[in-house]
C-alpha cells in the first residue's frame, strides 16, 4: 500500500488520467472527512492511521493507493474495491472513527474511473484549484506581516542627527525649488504635476516609505502629502516626516470626506490643505508660502541687486 499526502491532488489526477488513457478497470473510492463530523481530538494523522489499519480487512492491499487532500479527503485506487468489500471495510471503519460515524452512508462513494473519468477530473482540479489559491493566501498574508513588520521598524526608529543636518544644509544651498508629491492616485499626480512642473522641480511618491526615502534624498521646500496611502496611514508618515526635519512645510492634500483627517494633520503640524479639483492657483499660493522658498526669492533677488 502507498500512501501520499504531498501534493496529493496533482499526484491522484495524474494517476487517475494514467489509468483512464491505458483503458484499466481501475475503482476510486472516495472518502469525504472534509464534510464529515469525526470526534473533536481526532487529528487528520489519527484518521490516516485508522484508515490504514481498517484497510487490512481487503485481502490484497500491496496494489493499493491511499491519497490524503489537504482538505482531509482521502482517495483510495485499487481495482479490488467494490460495493460489498467497501461496506465491510465501512462497518469495521465506522467505530473507530466515533460515536458521530456510526453511519458512513454520506462518507463513502464509489467510483469507476473509465465511466466517472470527466467527473473525477473536474473534482481534482477543483481540489487543486482551491489548495493554489490558499497557499497564495497564506503566503500573501505572510508577505505583508513581513512588509508591515519592515514599515513598524522604519517608522519606530531613530533619525540620526546627521540626516536632519545634512538635509537642511542641502535645501539651503540649492538654489532652485523642489516639491515632493506623495499621492498614489495615478490621475491625482498628473493633474498635480501638469499644474506645477513648469515652474518647479516636482519629484513623485506613491508609497509612504518611499516617500520618507524621497524626502531625505530631494530634502524638499514643499511636500505635498495625501492621507490615504496604500501602505502607511498618511498621519504616520507626517509624524515621521516631522521627526527627520522639524521645520519641514507639509500641505495635505483632499479629496471629498477628508476633511477631519485633513484637519488633523494641520493640528499635528501640517500647514494647510488643498482641496479637489485641484489647480494651479490653489497649489502655486501654498507653494509661495513656503519660507524655504521665500528664503530663496530673497537670496535670488539680493543677488540681482548686486550684480546691478
Amino acid at each position: 500500500m502507498r500512501i501520499i499526502v504531498q501534493k496529493a491532488e496533482r499526484q491522484l489526477l495524474d494517476a487517475l488520467q494514467s489509468e483512464w488513457q491505458a483503458g484499466q478497470a481501475q475503482r476510486c473510492l472516495h472518502l469525504r472527512f472534509s464534510s464529515f463530523p469525526l470526534q473533536q481530538d481526532l487529528t487528520s494523522d489519527d484518521v490516516l492511521l485508522i484508515l490504514s489499519r481498517t484497510l487490512m480487512v481487503f485481502d490484497d492491499i500491496r496494489a493499493l493507493r491511499l491519497y490524503r487532500c489537504h482538505d482531509g479527503d482521502v482517495f483510495i485506487l485499487a481495482r479490488f474495491l467494490t460495493q460489498k468489500n467497501v461496506s465491510l471495510f465501512l462497518s469495521h471503519l465506522a467505530p473507530k472513527l466515533g460515536p458521530a460515524s456510526s453511519s458512513l452512508e454520506e462518507l463513502a462513494f464509489l467510483y469507476e474511473v473509465q465511466v466517472d473519468w470527466v467527473y473525477l477530473k473536474g473534482l481534482c482540479e477543483t481540489k487543486i484549484r482551491v489548495y493554489e489559491e490558499e497557499q497564495a493566501r497564506v503566503k500573501n498574508l505572510a508577505d505583508q506581516t513581513q512588509v508591515q513588520a519592515h514599515i513598524r521598524k522604519v517608522l519606530d526608529g531613530q533619525i540620526d542627527s546627521v540626516v536632519t543636518h545634512d538635509l537642511v544644509r542641502r535645501r539651503a544651498n540649492r538654489t532652485s525649488p523642489e516639491i515632493l508629491l506623495v499621492e498614489d492616485d495615478v490621475f491625482t499626480q498628473k493633474l498635480v504635476r501638469n499644474a506645477i512642473q513648469n515652474s518647479y522641480s516636482v519629484s513623485v511618491a506613491g508609497e509612504g516609505l518611499e516617500a520618507l526615502r524621497r524626502y531625505i534624498e530631494k530634502a524638499p521646500d514643499v511636500l505635498f502629502l495625501d492621507i490615504g496611502l496604500p501602505d502607511v496611514n498618511g498621519h504616520e508618515i507626517l509624524k515621521k516626516i516631522f521627526e527627520i526635519d522639524p521645520s519641514a512645510y507639509v500641505v495635505m492634500l483632499s479629496g471629498n470626506g477628508d476633511r477631519d483627517n485633513v484637519l488633523k494633520a494641520v493640528e499635528n503640524g501640517a500647514k494647510g490643505f488643498v482641496g479637489k479639483p485641484f489647480n494651479k492657483t490653489k497649489l502655486s499660493q501654498y507653494i509661495q508660502k513656503s519660507p524655504f522658498i521665500q528664503r530663496k526669492h530673497i537670496k535670488e533677488t539680493s543677488y540681482a541687486d548686486t550684480i546691478h
